[in-house]
């Protein structure tokens, strides 16, 4: 798949090539490609040791993650607004994917190599600033009440970091990821420092992530984000979104 993902890309007219929406999608398809290694079976217990195709696959996710997340943040704050709202859900699959490789229990994996390649909690700072500053030069509602998109945006991403980091730091000081770490237990509500972390997910979200499970923590294999009414949930009523409105001032 990626030699014709690069036949494509050798194909595309120069200026086509450079523009930056169609280089973004060629990083989210190169992360998608290699993300194969994160769902697949390890084999480093076989007597065949180490499968270096995976684990090469991985390394290949967090460089294409890394060149996606480079050139997103590089751009100017008013060209944002105009991107495909893709490259928005495709923001959220690069941090659910540097996730799973931050806490993965494979023994072959190299997660330091991984942190000084691009760290998530670093990753989710930026986005939520960026969102801080979309909502200084685009305001866009999306129903009834003072918050916008990007407001909701904000809020995402400070419920997402507070419900990772206990496991991050869990998996970076050697550690597993557990439960408890992770904030939540079975498929009921918990709570990160105080804050509610969401319980199982319906209708498009479930069907998005194969059942009621909880969304952030993918199981059984690479997400389908064509579901559009999985975003829906995400913007709309789902938890997340109210799971900080008792922690303070909306940014």
């Amino acid at each position: 798949m990626l030699s014709r993902l690069n036949t494509l890309k050798d194909s595309m007219p120069s200026n086509v090539a450079a523009h930056y929406v169609i280089r973004l999608h060629i990083h989210f398809c190169e992360v998608q490609i290699h993300s194969t290694g994160l769902y697949s079976q390890s084999l480093t217990d076989t007597p065949y040791g180490v499968d270096a195709q995976r684990i090469d696959s991985m390394y290949g996710c967090v460089r294409s993650i890394r060149g996606w997340h480079d050139l997103f943040f590089s751009l100017p704050i008013n060209e944002l607004p105009g991107l495909p709202f893709s490259c928005f859900i495709h923001l959220f699959q690069c941090q659910v994917s540097l996730y799973r490789l931050a806490t993965t229990e494979d023994p072959a994996w190299d997660k330091d190599m991984m942190r000084h390649t691009v760290d998530l909690l670093e990753f989710l700072d930026q986005a939520h600033d960026r969102f801080q500053q979309l909502n200084q030069v685009y305001v866009l509602k999306t129903g009834p009440g003072d918050e916008t998109l990007w407001q909701k945006g904000c809020k995402i991403m400070r419920n997402i970091k507070a419900m990772w980091e206990p496991a991050l730091a869990s998996a970076a000081l050697g550690g597993l990821p557990t439960p408890s770490s992770q904030g939540f237990s079975g498929l009921g509500s918990g709570s990160v420092a105080g804050m509610p972390v969401p319980g199982p997910v319906h209708s498009g979200a479930a069907a998005a992530m194969g059942g009621d499970k909880n969304p952030l923590l993918p199981e059984n294999g690479p997400m389908d984000f064509n579901d559009m009414a999985w975003m829906t949930d995400v913007f709309g009523p789902w938890d997340f979104l109210k799971s900080n409105e008792s922690g303070g001032k909306t940014s």
